[in-house]
């Protein structure tokens, strides 16, 4: 019938075990009204006959009224909200699925009415408090009703009248029509105030509609939408901030919530920049010598209340003068001095405008001046050009210097470079007077020699002498200086402008001095390179090697040296004269023993001889090359990681000789603490060990156990590392706290082989470690491969040693009854609580028929803290009671059996 899809039952299906029974929950919840009577038929798998079960009742109607006959609001004020109270009560015995609404209302967000709740379930003789909120949006009287409908009985089977009369409030605003601002600086908020007054009883809201264009100005109103009470007023304060220059009239409306058409507002501003001052308005440089910068400023006052951009630049592009800084923002009232410097490249009056561009603003204007005086040609190097000294020379050797000399004015000069006229004469007139006297006495020979010594060639020169330099150009002129004979030689040099278009007498510019020393020095030395080779020889002991370097003057002067060179090398002498025609002999020593560290290593360095009277130098290139006994070991850092208790790891360390030196070696333990050169005299490992001067085929084993000193040891068991104990081993816990149980000997837990040896040149030996796992403890030490006359190579070894934990979660697996045909899968779970990985194995081979059992997977390896899911999948193949029996193989224990039945 009807009511049946109105019966659930939880479950609808399942499995009753033999001798069990199930709890089935019966749900009804009816729709309908009336009488019924329903039988439902339980069907069993495997039977023909059903197990049925019959219900009957009858579905009766709920009763339900409100507390109030009518909902009245009376008469509200357009948009505002209006809430009532009422109470639904049910005076049936049945709960009742109810929901409320007021019929004719439109759907959300355009609706009216809100009941809260809307709807839920009232269970008999229950009350309910119902809110109605009411907000009108249409002026008009309202006659409507609340209404309640049941789930699955029936529409507006109750409902309660709802009275209202909604009303518009008259609202003026003052001023009418416009708001005046005045004058507004562009981006600076300027505020008015608009009035709003209510002379109804009921309150108005009221909204200012967004702005449409607000590309030339912008207004914000401290409120956007508000109420105005009843016969009162409001303000609005209307903020207007403008965007671009110029007269606004911006329109804005405020829409009184109710009225179909808002009221319009002009607000009116004439839109201004900032106002900037300058002051002077006019600078005068007067007269200025030329390329030397004369600096002088202007005052820029920003006058208004907003910030202030100004970009200044000169009117003329390739303008005398420069303007810092050409970027300036002033803040309202302040005052900045903007620089204006001059510059001038030439001997005549210069005008100029500064622009001051002031964004959105008034643009501004100063008009500059100034005239030249001096010359715009100038010398660039940084020495100047007043002295030139040659210093000293060799004799036939022509020495130059360069000076650069630029024209930065804007007409083109004749440069000429020429001897002083006035003291050439004065000289020319001494030197024919002197001639005269010697006439007159008769020494002709000396007349001869003046003579000659008057056609010689100047020793200062200048090329070129006379050059046409052009506007904004530059030119090098190159003096040199060379002279034949040895001495002191000084002169001068004049140099003179003449303007291409002017023409006339030069104006004398520079007046150089020029001087120089010639000398002739000779020095030869008897090798260019010193080359020393150290080898190592035990029998020998370290000492100095030595060169003989031989220095020969072949001139006629006395040459005095210096000579300068860093350890490890040195000489017998650090300064010395050579006379002319002369030798010194210079002994060089090389100290191998610079190589503290006893490496081989080569080091070149450059042994400089410096001349007093002479800039030149003379190098001799030294090396030396030092050999000592040296080892490669391809690896210095051993990890044996975590092994078995009670078991060994072995790993190897390849050793080369890479010298040509045959190397001699043992290994040792390092003493934490201690100076590894105290070990390796005085070796304190455990061990009894024979000479390191053995042949390297010596079968030599690990450490002997004649000494009882011990390593510390670090339990993984424990939280946290202990302090670094002073025993063998590296760390471990402290002396303090290390009983004599805690102690354990060197060789039970580290070993090496062979523990010494000889190497020969360019052979490989191989050192085996072996590390035996000590009960659930873990070991750190440090072997030191020591050399003889070698250095001393460290070796880091690591190792701990944990137990394998394993369990089986169950060693019984029971399906229970299953049809013989099926295939039924379980799980078991293998754990490894230990820090060893282990092998395991689920051995079948005594399963009575093969595919009766799987595991999957049947081997593999168990990592440290691994939880492994094993699945078991089952067939029993007959009608008969199976049990299987597999073994679980794991590491080295013994085989534990699972059951599978």
């Amino acid at each position: 019938t009807k009511f049946a899809p109105r019966f659930q039952f939880t479950p609808d299906h399942g499995t009753i075990a033999v001798g069990g029974q199930c709890e089935i929950i019966v749900d009804f919840k009816p729709k309908e009204l009336g009488l019924f009577h329903e039988v439902f038929e339980w069907a069993l798998k495997g039977s023909a006959t059903a197990v049925t079960l019959a219900f009957r009742g009858n579905s009766v109607r709920p009763k339900f009224d409100f507390d109030i006959d009518k909902i009245n609001f009376g008469t509200v004020s357009f948009g505002f909200l209006n809430s009532r109270m009422l109470t639904l009560t049910n005076t049936s015995e049945v709960p009742c699925y109810y929901t409320l609404r007021v019929p004719g209302d439109e759907a959300p967000p355009n609706n009216e009415f809100v009941v809260i709740p809307s709807g839920g379930t009232l269970l008999p003789s229950c009350a309910q408090r119902i809110q109605l909120d009411f907000i009108s949006n249409q002026e008009k009287k309202y006659d409507a009703k609340l209404a309640v409908d049941l789930e699955g009985v029936g529409k507006e089977l109750l409902s309660v009248p709802i009275i209202a009369q909604c009303a518009v409030p008259t609202v003026s605003f003052e001023p009418h029509g416009t708001l005046n601002y005045g004058d507004v600086f562009i981006r600076y908020p300027f505020h008015q105030s608009l009035y709003l007054h209510n002379t109804s009883i009921l309150p108005a809201k009221f909204e200012v509609r967004p702005q449409e264009d607000k590309s030339r100005a912008e207004f914000e109103p401290d409120q956007w939408v508000g109420t105005v009470p009843p016969c009162a007023s409001h303000v609005i304060t209307v903020t207007l901030t403008a965007h671009a220059p110029g007269p606004l009239r911006i329109p804005m409306y405020v829409k009184i919530l109710g009225r179909d058409v808002p009221f319009p507002l002009v607000l009116n501003g004439n839109s201004v920049g900032p106002r900037v001052v300058v002051d002077p308005p006019s600078l005068d440089w007067a007269t200025v010598p030329c390329l030397e910068p004369i600096t002088k400023h202007v005052r820029l006052t920003n006058s208004s209340c907003i910030d202030a951009s100004v970009r200044a630049f000169m009117n003329d592009r390739k303008s005398l003068w420069t303007v810092h800084p050409k970027t300036i923002h002033l803040s309202p009232q302040e005052t900045l001095q903007l620089a204006l410097t001059l510059k001038i490249d030439e001997t005549s009056t210069s005008t100029d405008y500064l622009n001051l561009i002031v964004n959105e603003g008034e643009d501004l204007t100063v008009q500059v001046r100034g005239k030249g005086v001096g010359t715009p040609v100038q010398c660039a190097n940084e020495e100047g050009i007043e002295s030139l000294d040659f210093e000293t020379l060799f004799t036939t050797h022509t020495e130059a210097k360069e000076i650069i000399i630029n024209n930065w004015g804007r007409e083109s000069r004749r440069l000429t470079w020429s001897k002083d006229k006035e003291k050439e004469k004065k000289k020319e007139k001494e030197r024919k007077e002197k001639e005269t006297q010697e006439a007159q006495s008769g020494k002709t020979g000396k007349k001869k020699n003046q003579e000659e010594s008057a056609e010689l060639p100047p020793v200062f020169r200048v090329e070129p002498e006379i050059i046409m330099l052009e506007p904004k150009s530059a030119f090098r002129f190159t003096f040199m200086a060379m002279s034949p004979t040895p001495g002191y030689v000084e002169d001068e040099l004049i140099c003179t402008e003449t303007l291409d278009k002017g023409g006339g007498v030069g104006k004398q510019i520079f007046r150089t001095q020029l001087k120089a020393t010639f000398v002739a020095p000779q020095l030869t030395l008897s090798r260019k390179n010193i080359e020393f080779e150290f080898l190592w020889d035990k029998a020998k002991p370290i000492a100095a090697k030595s060169e003989s370097l031989t220095l020969q003057n072949t001139g006629p002067l006395e040459v005095r040296f210096t000579v300068q060179v860093m350890y490890p090398f040195s000489t017998d002498i650090e300064d010395g004269v050579v006379p002319p025609n002369g030798t010194q002999d210079v002994v060089v020593d090389f100290d191998p023993a610079y190589k503290a560290d006893r490496k081989n290593g080569t080091i070149k360095q450059r042994m400089v001889i410096q001349y007093d009277d002479h800039p030149a130098t003379n190098t001799v290139e030294l090396i030396g090359k030092v050999v000592w006994p040296n080892l490669e070991l391809d690896i210095t850092k051993l990890d044996f990681g975590t092994v078995l208790n009670n078991t060994s790891r072995k790993l190897e360390v390849k050793m080369t000789n890479p010298t040509v030196l045959s190397v001699a070696y043992r290994w040792m333990f390092a003493l934490p603490g201690s100076k590894q050169g105290e070990e390796a005299s005085h070796p304190r490992t455990p061990a009894a060990l024979p000479s390191p001067m053995m042949s390297s085929n010596s079968n030599a084993s690990g450490f002997s156990r004649s000494n009882s000193t011990g390593v510390a040891f670090l339990n993984d068991d424990v939280g946290s590392p202990s302090p670094v104990a002073s025993g063998w081993g590296g760390f471990g816990i402290s002396p303090g706290n290390t009983s004599s149980e805690d102690q354990v000997e060197l060789n039970e837990v580290f070993d090496i082989l062979p523990i010494f040896g000889r190497i020969e040149p360019g052979e490989t030996h191989t050192a085996t470690f072996t590390y035996d796992g000590m009960r659930d403890r873990s070991f750190r030490a440090t072997a030191v491969c020591m050399v003889d006359g070698g250095p001393e190579y460290e070796v880091s070894l690591r190792g701990t040693a944990a137990p394998c934990r394993y369990s089986l979660d169950r060693n019984e697996l029971d399906f229970g009854d299953v049809p013989f045909t099926e295939v039924m899968d379980g799980e078991v779970y293998l754990s490894n609580r230990g820090q060893v990985p282990a092998n395991f194995n689920f051995n079948l081979s005594g399963v009575s028929r093969p595919y009766v059992v799987d595991v999957v997977p049947s081997s593999g390896v168990l990592k440290p803290d691994e939880r492994l899911k094993v699945s078991v999948r089952f067939r029993a193949g007959i009608p008969d009671q199976v049990v299987e029996t597999v073994l679980v193989e794991v590491a080295h224990f013994e085989p534990t059996t699972l059951t599978v039945r």
